[in-house]
């Protein structure tokens, strides 16, 4: 600094000046009788300016005004996608959809080179998702459903701003498999939900954060989430209501490569880890209700969350990792309908009730 000074106190304000606009459309085609068709589809742009300002400083360079810009970064996203979905009534019981999608996206940024210069680049992708699956009602009470999805994301504007040419991200790939059953009778509902996610080249966290406490997201060449999902739904009276949901899964990457610095031989150290915990991603997640309702419009309803331990980075370390945890609330509620109004409910939240 002029001032002679090599630090200083500061405030710094990140500005967003941001536009978004665009046009959806569609049209819907019924048989009525076998067969719903709809087509569609939506094109937006969106128009962003980033830039960070100081606007307080114990120490400033002569001359320099009192809100100074340090940093200023454009970024443009052209999204357009196209797409055909059917439903077929095969039979009384059994309905078949198929739901095919082309989507583009061209995406200008301010990033870096492999020099660590800042450059203002582009990124351009297509991606075609196919979905397809089948829904099988066996009575009023059971119904069965298959279904298989592609689906495929762009990096976002951090994954990209925060890279060089060299290392910048690649979209991520997910093949989706899900098998489930639904059950709902006068008091009772129950649901399983069985699913394998596949991804090639999934953005996961690593744990590491940027200045402003943003985590930084990584490609894996190859993983997985695979899990089941339970609900369950009673109703014991009139007034009191019982409901819960579980999830229990696995979420695996398959070979992961940690990249140390090696300061006191130089260059970098690699670990690798197979078969390691993805980062933020806990193995249970479940919550329950019980709900008692009053005649007059009262309500009281008591949950319980629990989300299993998870680990800050994907090294399955226990050094790094959250321990589970569970959390209770209670919400009070009246609701009543007056004359010129549906409804108007209020209500009171008490979160971590039992700490």
């Amino acid at each position: 600094l002029d001032t002679g000074s090599t630090s200083s106190d500061l405030v710094r304000r990140l500005w967003l000046d941001n536009w978004f606009y665009g046009i959806t459309y569609g049209a819907h085609y019924d048989s009525h009788k076998k067969t719903q068709l709809i087509i569609g589809g939506a094109t937006n742009n969106y128009e962003g300016q980033h830039y960070n300002e100081i606007i307080w400083a114990q120490y400033l360079p002569i001359g320099t005004a009192s809100v100074y810009r340090y940093d200023y970064n454009y970024a443009h996203k052209l999204d357009a996608n196209i797409f055909a979905r059917m439903n077929y009534q095969a039979t009384k019981k059994l309905n078949v959809f198929v739901d095919l999608q082309f989507r583009t996206v061209n995406y200008g940024f301010s990033g870096l080179d492999t020099t660590g210069t800042e450059i203002l680049a582009n990124a351009k992708l297509n991606f075609f998702n196919p979905k397809a699956g089948a829904t099988f009602r066996l009575n009023e009470k059971h119904l069965f459903y298959y279904s298989f999805s592609t689906a495929q994301k762009e990096p976002n504007r951090n994954d990209y701003k925060n890279s060089t040419s060299a290392s910048r991200p690649l979209a991520e790939t997910l093949y989706d498999n899900e098998l489930g059953w639904k059950f709902a009778s006068n008091k009772f509902s129950a649901a399983t939900n069985l699913y394998y996610m596949n991804y090639v080249n999934q953005l996961v966290l690593t744990g590491k954060v940027n200045d402003v406490g943003a985590y930084t997201r990584v490609n894996v060449p190859e993983s997985y989430r695979a899990g089941v999902e339970l609900e369950v739904g009673y109703k014991i009276c009139k007034s009191l209501s019982f409901s819960a949901n579980a999830t229990y899964s696995q979420n695996k990457i398959k070979n992961y490569l940690e990249y140390l610095d090696d300061y006191d031989n130089g260059g970098q150290v690699v670990n690798i880890y197979a078969n390691t915990d993805i980062a933020f991603s806990p193995s249970i997640i479940s919550a329950a209700s019980l709900t008692y309702k009053w005649n007059k419009g009262f309500s009281a309803t008591l949950t319980e969350k629990y989300v299993g331990k998870q680990f800050l980075d994907n090294t399955y370390s226990e050094l790094r990792a959250i321990d589970a945890y569970a959390v209770s609330s209670l919400r009070l509620s009246y609701s009543f309908k007056p004359k010129y109004f549906k409804e108007i409910t209020f209500s009171v939240l008490a979160n971590n009730l039992f700490n």
